[in-house]
């Protein structure tokens, strides 16, 4: 059972450690997109997304300041937000949500124990 959950924790560390935290969150972005889709919430209720990496964000909006190696990401959230008209991006420190808070510190003492 340590084998699993530290395999998990593992795979999402190891992305941050190869592609830069602002990268992760972003592609943790693209995955609420894709279930806000695929369960059927479009039209129901808003999609609110609260990041705490202001880079990410501004990656997210239409810029000029995207990477272009992950350029193909970025279409694809873009494509994927335009199916989402109720949807609102804000920054916001981790101190003030609260989930992600607790996320983060689960993720961490996973790392410890």
């Amino acid at each position: 059972m340590v084998g699993r959950g530290r395999g998990r924790k593992n795979i999402i560390f190891e992305a941050v450690e190869a592609l830069g935290p602002e990268f992760t969150e972003v592609m943790a972005i693209k995955t609420a997109l894709l279930v806000f889709i695929e369960v059927g919430w479009v039209g129901k209720a808003p999609l609110v997304v609260e990041l705490e990496c202001q880079v990410a964000l501004n990656w997210i909006t239409p810029s000029l300041l995207r990477p272009w190696k992950w350029w193909s990401v970025f279409g694809e959230m873009d494509r994927l937000a335009k199916e989402i008209s109720l949807r609102h991006f804000a920054y916001t420190l981790r101190l003030q949500n609260g989930m992600a808070d607790h996320l983060a510190k689960e993720g961490a003492s996973v790392d410890n124990g």
